[in-house]
Parts: structure tokens; sequence; C-alpha cells
């Protein structure tokens, strides 16, 4: 019962208490009840990986976090200092931190798994935090963390030790510290370190990202240099310092080549398949395939296609793999009924109604978090889902204004009520003519 207990009064007990700052007991009671859950989770995870796994090599359904496990507990051992000589790896920032955390506690998979969880935890107590800032409204910063939470691949990432919790929470800082600088007019230490936490975060393990910062500065510049031009120098100017430092936790060259290179004729997913690592069959898998070897240009035109297919995986709720070869899928497979049910189709009524949002701000980070998505779908042929799933912190604050309206405004409740009638009788036609085409198949 240790696997269970320990992680449910640790990660209950911690929700509870970020929950704390806000005064809404709505979101207290969900954050208690989602820290309880991601505890179960993570025994069910400790139980699933001491079947086929051992102590120095746990099986974590086959993810790269077995890789990283292995690095940061050699760090852990060998000195982490040595992390350039000791470990290879595309970025290594994540088996840092895994290595500091074993070394402070103890090398074991629950610590690692605890991290992870408590990076979730962190993100939707700053999504909660931005969305109450910039709406001044608990019950629209209560179904932004609502729709994070409905969002079940983000923890699924946390039980294969997987970095994007990590990612998550460094754009839910981004997010948190830009609404802090417009709202309250000023530039204050908080938003300060959140910004230096979350670069530090990005250019030790996803040094790419900054591009998708770049971007949320073009799309938000102006209007926070309105309120504070001098803290937006700042931030411009902690990551024009912070950059180079990247270098320092890759295995690339980080150059303008290298980032060309990754945009127009990254082969990552085709790379992975030849070496069994992912399943391109079935319709998904024909659909992104056919778009990877198209060229560039035309990757660009068809960029739709990308896309649902990247918001649509994995749509095989139904499957009984869970049961048979790694428990903790279920939260990535299965569960994803809760993302395709609930979440997509308020991602979907908030982009058809960006323009009526009245809070400042969120339409131009609901419009960088969509544009990101986008921009990962046509990279790697909506295949790999996850690399775009730390977007999603800056559509859940958008979700969360329409989610909140649709119970104070008639007209919202009609046109919801409507589009999400629409919705389902369109994925029922769909899920009848995949069937049929299936059958068709063979």
């Amino acid at each position: 019962m240790f696997e269970f207990g320990l992680p449910i009064l640790l990660l209950t007990a911690g929700a509870w208490l970020l929950s704390r700052r806000a005064d809404d007991p709505n979101y207290s009671v969900a954050m208690a009840l989602y820290g309880l859950l991601l505890g179960v989770a993570v025994g069910i995870t400790l139980q699933a990986s001491a079947v086929t796994g051992d102590f120095s090599s746990p099986y974590l359904g086959g993810s790269d976090g077995e890789g990283y496990f292995v690095q940061a507990h050699l760090l852990a051992q060998a000195g982490i200092l040595d992390f350039q000589t000791l470990i290879r790896s595309n970025y290594l920032g994540y088996q840092i931190v895994l290595a500091a955390m074993f070394a402070l506690f103890s090398p074991s998979l629950l610590v690692g798994l605890l991290t992870n969880a408590a990076m979730i935890l962190g993100a939707l107590a700053c999504v909660q935090r931005a969305t109450f800032v910039l709406t001044r409204d608990n019950r629209a910063a209560f179904f932004a963390v609502i729709a994070c939470m409905l969002t079940t691949a983000h923890v699924y990432y946390a039980l294969v030790l997987l970095k994007e919790p990590a990612l998550l929470l460094a754009l839910a800082l981004v997010l948190l510290s830009l609404s802090k600088i417009y709202q309250d007019g000023r530039f204050g230490t908080r938003p300060l370190i959140y910004a230096a936490i979350a670069l530090a975060i990005i250019i030790s393990m996803r040094a790419t990202l900054l591009l998708f910062l770049a971007l949320l500065m073009v799309l938000v510049g102006r209007q926070l240099a309105q309120k504070r031009a001098s803290g937006v120098a700042i931030l411009v100017g902690l990551a024009i310092i912070a950059a180079p430092l990247a270098a320092n936790f890759s295995v690339y060259t980080l150059d303008s080549a290298f980032v060309l290179e990754s945009i127009t004729a990254n082969s990552v997913v085709l790379d992975r398949f030849s070496e069994g690592d992912l399943e391109l069959g079935g319709i998904a898998g024909s659909a992104g395939t056919f778009f990877l070897a198209q060229p560039f240009y035309l990757k660009l035109l068809l960029f739709l296609v990308p896309t649902g297919v990247q918001a649509l995986l994995p749509f095989d709720v139904w499957n009984t793999q869970f049961l048979t070869d790694y428990a903790p899928s279920f939260f990535y497979r299965n569960l994803n009924i809760l993302w395709l049910g609930i979440v997509f189709p308020w991602l979907l009524y908030t982009l058809l109604s960006l323009r009526r949002i009245e809070a400042p701000l969120i339409s131009r980070f609901f419009i960088a978090g969509i544009a990101y998505f986008v921009f990962i779908a046509i990279i790697y042929g909506g295949l790999i889902p996850r690399y775009a799933s730390t977007a999603l912190v800056f559509v859940y604050p958008g979700i969360g204004y329409w989610w909140a309206q649709r119970g104070s405004s008639a007209t919202v409740r009609s046109t919801t009520g409507q589009f999400f009638l629409l919705y389902y009788v369109v994925a029922l036609v769909a899920v009848i003519g995949y069937a049929a085409l299936r059958l068709l198949r063979g």
C-alpha cells in the first residue's frame, strides 16, 4: 500500500495547498480531487513498471522516459556537474532535474513521478491565476483549470517520465508572468522570477520553444509595452541573454541551419518509424506519412490535414491495451474521450468566437497557442501530439472564459448548445464512417 498511500497523501495535500491562494472553494475541491487521482495514477504506474522492469531501469511503456531515468540515475551517482560528458541526448536539462531530485531524496521511480506530478499541479495553479488576473472571474479561472485537467494526456506524459510536464509548467509560468505585467501595469519581482524559471526550463529542455516565445511577443508585445515598456524590455533582454546558454544543454548545433532544417525537412517521424518506435498503420498513419512526403510549401497549404490528425489522436478510446500491456496507457488512450468530447469542442467554439472575447489578451494568447499547435502538426505530420500539448496552456484561458459565460448568458447557452449538438452529430457520423472504412479495408 506504500506505493499508493504516499503519493496520494503528498499530491492531494500539495494540490490543496496550491489552491489556497485563490478564494474559490470549488477550485480547491477540484485541485484536491485531481491530486488524489494523480496519486492513484502514480501508484498504478509503480505497480505496472515493477512487473517487467527493475529498480535501476523501470519499464515505462517503451517511452523516452526509460532513457531519461537511466541517465538521471547515472548523473545522481557520478556527479551532476559532469552532465556534458556523462550523458548524450537531444536535450539534457530534464535529466539534470531528475538527477537533482534523486540526489536529494532517492534514485527511485517514485521520486521521478512525484516530480512530474508536482510540475503539472504547478502548471494548473499558474493557469488558474493567469485566467483570474485577466478576467477577474473565479468561474472562468475554474473552468480553464478543468479544461486542463480533462486533457488527460498531460497525466500520461508525467507517468512515463517525459519532459512535457516541465515544459507545460514553463509555458504556464510565461502565461502568468505576461498576464500580471499587463493587468497590474507594473513589473515586480514575481513576474521576473516566473520568466527566469520558465527560460531556464526551456533553454535546457527544448530550446526551439524560444521561437514560440518570439511569436508570443509579436502578438502581445505592443499591448504589454503600452502598460509597462520597461517590463517588456527586461523580458526580451533576459531571453536574449539566456538563448546562447542552450548550446550547453544539447547535442545539436543550435544555429539557423538547424532551425530551418527542423522546420522544413524534419525526419523525426520517419526515423522513429524505421527504428520501430512508431506505429504508422491505419488511417491516421497513412494520412500523416502522405503529408510528410510532400514539399514544404504544400505542407503549408494542407495544414488542416495534420492539424486534424494531431487533435484527434489517439481516437480509439475503446482500446483495451491497458489491460494487457501497460496500465498507465489508460490515461492517454481511453480517457482521451474527455478531450474529444469536452475540451476539443470548447476549443473549436472559442476559436470561432475569438472576436467576441472582451477580456484583454485572452484572444491573443489563444491565437499564439493555436499557431504553435498547427506549427508542430505541420512539422511532424500530426503524428507526435505530445510536442504540441504544451501550447494548450495558452488555449485554456479562452475556453474558461466561454465556459463561464455559458452559465451567465442565455445567448451563449443557446449558441454553445447548438454548436455542441452539431459537433456530436458530426462526430457520430465520422465514427460510423471510420468503422465502415475499417471493415471494408479488412
